[in-house]
């Protein structure tokens, strides 16, 4: 492995050849779900000798597409987002895009950069309401920003993590007023 091989999953840090056996156990249980594998399929493919990665884009800019990208560059990009947002060990990050797409696969790779805990959740409209814990950094969709902001019971989670980016898709009239009414968000359009 020449690229970062330390990553702190739901609390546990995993390091080198531990890393390689935890994932590689994972993706022969029975009972894995879809998030499940793709999230491993992915941090397989980060900790490989290949120096590329393959990425989904979302559409947002136009049609989706399988890209490649050298992995010094998005080590690069996740860099400049650790150091904006100050990620590092004791950045509590909720991973709850799919990793099927490059909004999914950047957020494991910024835990590989800044060693930051990955808190996993199923993709769904509203994963806050699977989060008992404070979150301090988050990537969403602009759909899962809005479910958040629309529950009662989510809408106070979701404006309780400091850092928030929102990408993959249009953010819609309504919500930005909701982020007006609501609190200051950083918004940056993943691609």
């Amino acid at each position: 492995m020449s690229f970062f091989e330390t990553l702190t999953l739901n609390g546990v840090t995993y390091s080198g050849e531990a890393l390689v056996r935890f994932v590689d156990d994972k993706l022969k249980a029975e009972e894995l779900k879809e998030y499940e594998k793709s999230l491993y399929l992915f941090i397989r493919e980060w900790i490989s000798y290949s120096n590329i990665i393959s990425v989904n884009t979302s559409g947002t800019t136009g049609e989706p597409k399988t890209i490649s990208i050298e992995k010094s560059r998005a080590i690069a990009s996740a860099k400049m987002t650790c150091e904006y947002f100050g990620l590092n060990e004791n950045t509590k990050a909720l991973l709850c895009l799919s990793t099927e797409f490059i909004g999914g696969k950047m957020m494991i790779v910024r835990a590989f950069v800044s060693g930051m805990n990955l808190i996993t959740v199923e993709t769904n409209g509203n994963p806050l309401q699977e989060i008992n814990q404070r979150i301090d950094f988050v990537a969403m969709a602009p759909l899962q920003v809005q479910n958040s902001l629309e529950n009662e019971e989510t809408s106070m989670k979701f404006l309780d993590i400091p850092d928030v980016i929102i990408g993959g898709a249009s953010v819609s009239p309504i919500l930005k007023i909701d982020f007006q009414n609501a609190a200051i968000i950083y918004i940056l359009l993943l691609q």
